[in-house]
């Protein structure tokens, strides 16, 4: 409400019967370049009710003074008061306002929305006026009724004939009952039946009380008018005052006026009413509509380059998604899923606290089988050949010494993991029997370190019988032979030994083997350490075979690049082209942008109606793009046997991008639009 009534202090209050409705006080208006002014020094005044014609030769200033006249345009020096209120420094606001609400213009050339129907064309000023759209479509149909064109109310009015749209041009410029009509020649386009009933309708508008101006050539147009002022040279040459055709009467209806219905009448009434808050806003949806439908081949280019960009970013974005859950999918089958853990200091992992008692490497072992995701663990010690001595005969005996025979203590669960192979299978039993405390004085012995100590034998099923060998002084009983295979390649050379006697070599190393469930490697590998000792968690060395899950991260990154700049390039690519197609547009439709600022249209509901356009656009765009771009990545997954990944957000990032790129395209052709200038509608 307190905007209707900031909107209403535009307006000036009507002027006192004694004084002048329009006054212009030496107004000149000078054009950039123009050796001369246009209009020079010009006084007029012009009472309500008068009705005034303008004549004078061509360049003699006559459309200039009617733009000054209709706040079209500003004079260069002078001023022009209108209603008691001086308007010659208004802002554009306020010039807006005024215009819509005291003028009514009628153009030669009709100046018509020649796809839109006549209602339509008629309800403009209307609209300008924010009255309510049915309230509008009565009194404009009330207007063209009382015109002769109620039975063209749905007509388009490029189908209609000259007379007919200058009709409807008048119907558009009274509907709103302003009080002055300014008409620059308005018959010149006419036959003389036309121009006959024009003149009509403009006599009666007078005879209503309405100031009428016309700016006509033809004699017979200005003879009609009650005064006639003549302009020449930029100056008032002559001025009749009110000397003219006086006592007019309302004329008597024709009789195709009478068989229409109505009279060469029109709406009266100068209390409009005003629409809610959201009438603008529907007014502009439905223009932007209209818009796009009067043009539907540059509405289809328009949107299918929406429905480019925002397909390629859809169908990206899920083919990347989709790409990138294949990749991960291979990484994690592929990813090592085995573990090894060690502690970095030396510390007694195989000594028991007494017989059949577990050591601290069972207790590890356990530990780190109770963790979640990890299917078996199983320990290594073993002492490398330099820290131990091996011979067959006797601890003295350097003859029968094999010098690159390691001692290794090989749990039996490490055993299972490796898929180690004992001959004969009751040897398996023997490291059963060691892990559990017993069995100290035998040992089991690969092939290589049976060759070593002269036990070999090309079969593994002729296993040394009744042998024996000494471990750093140690005497032990040679009960078989195992093959470690491609599970234990460092135990190639190797022998088999109870924990206690590994215990003895103070330089063996343990080393935990943690095979874990596939995509699980790098979890565990983090609750290690806090297993095996919470209290000095650093002190345990993990590795793991690869560092998988940086790579996929790495491969995740470069494609969310990709995306990124693929999608950018498509975005601007879109933008450029609706950017391209609207500022044509705009071009194209300049006399229709002229004539809406003519009316009293702002420059923001200008800029709003080419927004709007480029919104819907953008919307419809990003819709089927979306649409477009999730069944594209569907077809493509399928057709690679992939699983398709698909957000739920993507219509929605859609509908997003294509209203911000539909907006952003249409700034800069919505801007120039705006700044259109109003008078060309004068001069169109």
């Amino acid at each position: 409400m307190r905007l209707f009534r900031r909107r209403r202090q535009y307006l000036p209050e009507p002027p006192e019967s004694s004084d002048p409705l329009i006054r212009l006080t030496g107004v000149s208006r000078i054009f950039e370049g123009a050796d001369s002014p246009v209009l020079d020094e010009v006084d007029l005044s012009i009472s309500a009710g008068e009705f005034v014609a303008i004549v004078g030769p061509s360049g003699a200033g006559k459309s200039t003074l009617l733009n000054i006249l209709a706040l079209l345009d500003r004079p260069s020096r002078g001023t022009y008061v209108l209603s008691g209120r001086d308007v010659s420094t208004c802002g554009a606001s306020v010039r807006n306002a005024l215009r819509a609400r005291m003028f009514g213009l009628i153009f030669q050339s009709s100046n018509m929305l020649m796809d839109e129907s006549s209602l339509t064309n008629a309800m403009m000023g209307l609209r300008v006026r924010h009255v309510p759209r049915r309230a509008r479509r009565d009194r404009a149909a009330e207007t063209l009724r009382g015109l002769g064109l109620g039975h063209r109310l749905g007509t388009r009015t490029k189908l209609l004939s000259g007379g007919e749209r200058q009709r409807c041009a008048i119907a558009r410029a009274v509907a709103t009952d302003p009080p002055v009509v300014l008409a620059d020649e308005p018959t010149g386009n006419l036959d003389e039946e036309n121009t006959a009933r024009v003149m009509e309708i403009l006599r009666d508008l007078h005879a209503r009380g309405k100031t009428v101006v016309v700016i006509t050539h033809d004699p017979e147009v200005a003879a009609s008018a009650e005064r006639r002022i003549l302009l020449r040279g930029g100056r008032i040459a002559e001025d009749t005052g009110r000397l003219g055709v006086r006592g007019l009467t309302r004329p008597r209806p024709s009789p195709r006026q009478a068989a229409d219905g109505g009279s060469a009448s029109v709406a009266t009434g100068t209390d409009l009413p005003r629409g809610a808050a959201g009438t603008g806003l529907r007014d502009d949806l439905a223009e932007a509509f209209g818009a796009l439908l009067a043009r539907p081949l540059r509405a289809v280019v328009v949107v299918l380059s929406f429905m480019l960009g925002v397909g390629g970013l859809t169908s990206s974005i899920g083919l990347s998604e989709t790409a990138g859950h294949q990749v991960q999918s291979r990484i994690v089958h592929g990813e090592s899923t085995q573990l090894t853990a060690s502690y970095r200091d030396a510390r007694p992992l195989l000594e028991r606290e007494r017989t059949g008692s577990l050591t601290p490497a069972d207790q590890a072992e356990r530990a780190l089988g109770s963790l979640r995701y990890v299917k078996s663990v199983g320990y290594l010690a073993q002492a490398a050949p330099s820290d131990v001595r091996v011979s067959r005969f006797s601890p003295w005996d350097a003859e029968g010494e094999a010098q690159s025979t390691s001692v290794a203590t090989l749990s039996l669960a490490r055993a299972r993991q490796a898929k180690v192979r004992f001959y004969p299978d009751a040897a398996a039993n023997v490291l059963r029997q060691m892990d559990a405390g017993e069995a100290q004085h035998e040992a089991i012995l690969s092939r290589s370190a049976a060759q070593s100590l002269g036990m070999y034998s090309g079969d593994f099923q002729q296993q040394p019988h009744g042998y024996h060998v000494w471990v750093d002084g140690r005497r032990l009983d040679v009960v078989g032979m195992y093959d470690p295979g491609d599970g234990l390649p460092l135990m190639r050379n190797s022998i088999l030994v109870a924990p206690e006697v590994t215990h003895q070599l103070q330089a063996a190393v343990v080393e935990f083997t943690v095979d874990v469930e596939p995509g699980f490697a790098r979890a565990v590998h983090t609750a290690i350490p806090l297993a095996l000792d919470p209290a000095n968690p650093g002190g345990i060395s993990v590795t793991v075979a690869s560092d998988l899950g940086a790579l996929r991260r790495g491969v995740a990154g470069d494609l969310g690049l990709f995306v990124a700049v693929l999608s950018g390039v498509l975005l601007v690519l879109a933008g450029l082209s609706t950017g391209t197609s609207m500022y044509l547009s705009v071009q194209s439709r300049s006399s229709e942008i002229a004539l809406r600022r003519a009316i009293g249209a702002t420059r923001g509901s200008i800029a709003r109606i080419f927004m709007t356009e480029g919104l819907l656009m953008g919307l419809v765009g990003g819709a089927w793009g979306a649409l477009g771009g999730m069944t594209a990545t569907v077809v493509i997954a399928t057709s690679q046997e992939w699983e398709a990944i698909l957000h739920p957000w993507l219509p929605v990032l859609g509908l997003v991008v294509g209203s911000v790129v539909g907006l952003a395209s249409s700034a800069y052709p919505a801007w120039v639009a705006s700044r259109q200038d109003p008078a060309g509608a004068m001069r169109a």
